[in-house]
């Protein structure tokens, strides 16, 4: 896999390819029960066949993210030991700071772009390591509902509905990923203090938290959940 450098490359490798085919024999989809080969009507009225895949549980950063968060990170450590220096007068606390960064950033740009790499080479390796700790095994319609933050109902096993409309169990993170559990626990109370409380359990800042809740409350199908 030394020639591949992007998780698309990746997901178009035979390697790839060949893992994940042989990681889904004899499984079914792990939200609705499908099984490769089944038939079944989309809401076009048109006949589809089942397809299954392997999707890992916990997302990466990838491009400029995973840049940043590189830096981020090898600027904290380097931050432990070293005292930034002074800034010019006249920049508040929050512009300090990133004068800081800035400054640290273009003396350390090298440094910055092996570890970027290393990260995303560790990030490739990753992804083919397939286990039931890392993956969950879902069907197309299974994916896409996923991906646009809809959970498989728990009685019927056919329908996708919104994560506010169904009880989730907590212990069972393949349903969701830890942004989104704190956005239904809080939605009672859709208080600073108890997105605070909540992300710190996470670990996740609670202005992280509210963004993101901010965000999906302005798509409609989710106004009436995160009330």
């Amino acid at each position: 896999m030394g020639d591949v450098t992007t998780l698309k490359g990746l997901w178009a490798s035979p390697e790839w390819k060949a893992r994940s085919r042989a990681y889904v024999q004899g499984k079914a989809c792990e939200w609705c029960g499908a099984r490769a080969g089944d038939r079944y009507t989309d809401s076009a009225g048109r006949k589809r066949t089942v397809g299954l895949a392997p999707h890992h549980v916990e997302k990466h950063k990838w491009g400029l993210p995973l840049w940043r968060q590189v830096r981020d990170r090898l600027y904290a450590r380097w931050l432990k030991d070293h005292d930034p220096g002074e800034a010019p007068r006249g920049l508040s606390a929050r512009e300090t700071k990133r004068y800081h960064k800035d400054r640290w950033t273009r003396g350390h740009l090298e440094l910055i772009n092996v570890a970027f790499e290393e990260e995303k080479r560790r990030i490739i390796k990753d992804y083919l390591e397939l286990s039931p700790e890392k993956i969950i095994v879902l069907c197309g319609r299974c994916h896409y509902a996923r991906e646009k933050g809809l959970l498989i109902c728990p009685e019927c096993k056919t329908r996708h509905r919104i994560k506010g409309e169904i009880k989730v169990d907590e212990e069972d993170p393949r349903q969701y990923d830890e942004v989104d559990l704190v956005i239904v626990a809080a939605r009672s109370q859709p208080t600073p203090e108890s997105y605070r409380s909540i992300a710190e359990r996470v670990g996740r800042a609670h202005s992280v938290i509210r963004e993101r809740a901010a965000r999906l409350r302005r798509l409609p199908h989710l106004t009436e959940a995160l009330k």
